[in-house]
């Protein structure tokens, strides 16, 4: 028994060491809470990013990756923060990239994935490559991630709240194959909706995703979390188009009618349907509170 203790202790030691040798390394990252510049020449002009991040102290190499989406005041720092308690609980190394009005200045360019250019009325007046994608950030900051830190994952879990998690929605429908593993949007304000006869941002028509498609979307581990008390239908940030009062009167309500919109038309093509519906019960728009019952889900673990 004694021995045994001896090499387990040995064990830990020698993976501390492996994990500080990483971090030693990285140019980038340190263990706690920091940021760094993210640039690739080839995406998005060669324009540069911040994104902030939060490495646990029982860090190791087999730690999930977990990205958080900020919402319109494009406050990554505060969400860095706001989900420190919950990435050092669940040892999750977290990653928030900031999409600023600087870089992503209007709701086209960060909610909607910047993946047409887009009229004030929101019409389609050209697309635009993928390497200037919102969207196509994700996958290579999470490449560069696990290189600096060691990390082994296959996949990243992802979670956005309000203007991320419009953000999130359409990530889930426009990449399917991205490496996401399971990913949870929180109190959008509208969906892009399963309707492939409304134009795109309200439907799904002109662009990539196709009706024969929609089986690597469905299939997703995708869920669709909704504060109960977030149904002002005045709220500063809601938007009231014709097109978004026909989704619902308020976020409470749009989210139930996104979900359900999909679960029938998966139902109809007799398709695969995996995504879940969650209410909060008592909380309105509140990122951090909704975060709570959110790192709750991601990981399958009670707060």
């Amino acid at each position: 028994m004694k021995v045994f203790k001896v090499v387990a202790s040995l064990f830990v030691i020698l993976l501390t060491l492996l994990t500080a040798v990483n971090f030693g390394q990285s140019k980038i990252i340190n263990q706690g809470k920091g940021s760094f510049v993210f640039n690739n020449p080839e995406l998005i002009n060669g324009k540069s990013i911040n994104v902030y991040y939060y490495v646990p102290a029982n860090y190791t190499n087999d730690s999930p990756v977990l990205f958080v989406h900020h919402g319109v005041s494009r406050n990554s720092d505060d969400y860095r923060d706001q989900w420190n308690e919950h990435a050092e609980r669940l040892n999750s190394l977290l990653v928030v990239p900031e999409f600023s009005e600087a870089v992503f200045p209007l709701d086209q360019d960060y909610n909607m994935g910047n993946m047409f250019s887009m009229a004030i009325n929101d019409s389609i007046l050209g697309t635009k490559p993928k390497s200037q994608w919102a969207f196509s950030l994700i996958e290579p900051i999470f490449d560069l991630v696990k290189k600096e830190t060691g990390n082994n994952s296959d996949g990243y879990y992802m979670y956005g709240h309000s203007a991320g998690s419009q953000f999130v929605h359409r990530f889930v429908l426009f990449t399917p194959d991205a490496r996401c593993i399971k990913a949870i949007c929180a109190n959008a304000g509208w969906y892009t909706m399963i309707k492939p006869d409304d134009i795109y941002p309200y439907g799904i028509k002109g662009t990539e995703l196709k009706v024969e498609n929609l089986a690597k979307v469905f299939e997703k581990n995708f869920v669709v979390l909704l504060g109960t008390d977030d149904n002002d239908p005045k709220h500063r940030h809601l938007r009231i188009t014709p097109e978004a009062m026909l989704q619902g009167a308020h976020r409470f309500e749009r989210g139930q009618n996104f979900f359900n919109q999909s679960k029938e038309f998966a139902a109809k093509k007799g398709l695969e349907f995996n995504w879940e519906m969650v209410f909060v019960e008592g909380v309105a728009h509140n990122n951090k509170q909704m975060s709570r019952k959110a790192a709750e889900l991601l990981f399958n673990q009670i707060h």
